[in-house]
Parts: C-alpha cells; structure tokens; sequence
C-alpha cells in the first residue's frame, strides 16, 4: 500500500510502508519544469528570437556612431522626400482637430453629453443581453 503527501512547497513525497521502520524507503519526485517554449510559424523557439534580437543588438552597437547617425539622418530626408508628411499632417487637422474645436467651442461635449452616451451605451448593452438570454431560452 502506497500512500501519497504533496506538498504545496515542495516536490511530492510516496511513502511505502513496511514492517520495520529502518526499512522505510522514502522515494521523492521531482517534476522537470516544463519547456516555457512556444512555437512559432516558423517552427522557432521564442528563446532563440531573444538570442537572434541579442545577436542583432550586438551588431548594431558594432556600428561606430557616425554611422548610425548618418543612416538615420538619411532615413530621415528619405521618409520626408517619399511620404507626404505635410498632406498626412493637414488631412489629420481637417479630419480630427477642426472638428473637434467646433464640438468644444458649441458646448456639445461636456461632461453631461458624455454620461448620456455612456448610459444609452450601457442600455443597449442590457437590452441586447436581455434579447440574447430570450431566445437562448426559447
């Protein structure tokens, strides 16, 4: 008859009972940690990522310093030339900014616009719980 103990701090320990107590045999088991190891598409480890990224890293700090500053400034005048930045900027002032001073300049956000929204928000919700929980029933 074998008798189990776990031990919340410890491995687990199986007890063999026998008819002299310097024969007991105390056998302790250790689990081996498991492999915190996720498989990517590419059939990598997320470990060997972090090596590649420390690899790359080190790379990178071999570069002298004049040559880093030198490719981003050239990265730099090149997203400058190629991208429309100034368009970007604009289309964001019209689309967001503009509007957004009108509402504020009009009153139409203010603090009790804001909880009507949230409460006729929150009553959907219910409503729709409400009509889900009926026809799971039905």
């Amino acid at each position: 008859m074998q008798q189990n103990e776990t031990n919340s701090n410890g491995p687990e320990t199986i007890v063999t009972p026998a008819l002299d107590p310097s024969q007991i045999k105390t056998e302790t088991t250790t689990e081996q940690p498991k492999e915190e190891c996720q498989k990517t598409p590419e059939n990598k480890c997320e470990n060997s990522q972090k090596f590649e990224d420390e690899k790359l890293h080190s790379l990178l700090n071999k570069v002298p310093r004049w040559l880093r500053i030198a490719l981003s400034i050239a990265l730099l005048v090149a997203a400058y030339k190629w991208l429309p930045v100034l368009e970007i900027l604009q289309v964001f002032f019209f689309v967001v900014t503009i509007p957004l001073l009108i509402l504020t300049i009009l009153g139409l956000v203010t603090r009790d616009t804001y909880n009507i929204i949230i409460e006729s928000m929150d009553t959907v919700k219910e409503k729709v719980k409400a009509e889900a929980q009926k026809a799971a029933t039905v």
